[in-house]
Order: structure tokens, then sequence, then C-alpha cells
């Protein structure tokens, strides 16, 4: 790639990227990654034609409500959607969601129940915080994960000493 292939637009991309050949891929992550600060999300991922880029987009440009990036990871990272899933959730639960968050999310549906109740679950069963009320898959993969975090050694405390700085704010749904 150029030195200045960073600064051209989405157009100038896809015709320099093109003409890579096998490094086509390769070009479009490596500009995707470079101008993650300057591009609307919109822009990168349609950049990006393989999941590997999505993926790692989507986990470096997230959104803020997790449910958003969760439909973003299941409309873009293909293979890698269950991954990127899983990295939201991880990041939402790091940003120690209050009580009425956890109950947002277990209401909302997902393909993948265990996620959603591996991490809900964590913040009922770990860090006493809300419940598992939610969707049918949701409130039992939760319920399940509070009795296995009984022993506070299951609980996924890697992180726990970096904490988020998030200012949680109650959105207003009437």
């Amino acid at each position: 790639m150029s030195r200045n292939a960073h600064k051209q637009n989405v157009e100038d991309i896809d015709y320099f990227c093109t003409h890579a050949a096998h490094l086509e891929a390769e070009c479009r992550q490596n500009w995707v990654m470079r101008n993650k600060n300057t591009a609307s999300l919109d822009a990168l991922i349609s950049v990006c034609k393989s999941d590997d880029c999505a993926l790692e987009i989507l986990d470096a440009k997230p959104d803020d409500d997790v449910l958003i990036q969760m439909t973003l990871c299941e409309q873009h990272a293909g293979r890698y959607g269950r991954d990127c899933i899983m990295h939201a959730l991880q990041k939402w639960y790091f940003d120690w969601p209050p009580d009425w968050e956890i109950a947002r999310v277990n209401k909302a549906h997902s393909r993948y129940p265990e996620l959603v109740g591996t991490y809900t679950g964590a913040r009922v069963g770990c860090d006493q915080v809300g419940n598992c009320e939610g969707s049918t898959e949701n409130e039992r993969m939760c319920q399940r994960f509070v009795v296995e975090y009984q022993d506070p050694k299951n609980c996924p405390n890697q992180h726990r000493n970096r904490r988020s700085s998030r200012k949680w704010k109650k959105p207003n749904i009437e």
C-alpha cells in the first residue's frame, strides 16, 4: 500500500485494493484500521470484504449500546458473529451495568442466550446486581450461571481491577 493510501476515500480504496489481487482483503483491512478514528462505522464496514476485517473494526469501534453492537455483529461479522457478540458482552460487563440495564439486555432476543446469560448471570451471581428476569432463554441461562457463580472462583474476574469510568444514564422509555 502506498504511503498516502490511508488518505484516500472509500471509492478510491475500492479501486486501489481491487488491484492488490490476492492481497485485497489485507489492503482493505489496513485502510479500515488506519481510518477508524476519522471514518464512520458504515463507511468502514462497506470497505471490509472479510469477516476478519468486520470483527476487528467492530471490536475497535463498538457502539455504546450493547444491543445495537450485538446486532451489528450478527449483520457484519459473519463466521465471527458469535465471537463479536461475546466481545461486546464482555466489554458491557466490565462497564459494570446497573440493574435496569441488566433487565433491558435480558429482555432482548438473542441468538446466543448462553452468552447473554454468562454476563447477566455474572452481574447477578457475582456482583449481586439485578436479577435474571427476561426473555425465556436469556432468563434460563442467566439462572444457570447464577448457580455456577455461587462459587466465586467461577466468576469472570480476570479484569476486576480495571474499573470502567462509564457513567450509565437510564434511557427515557415511556
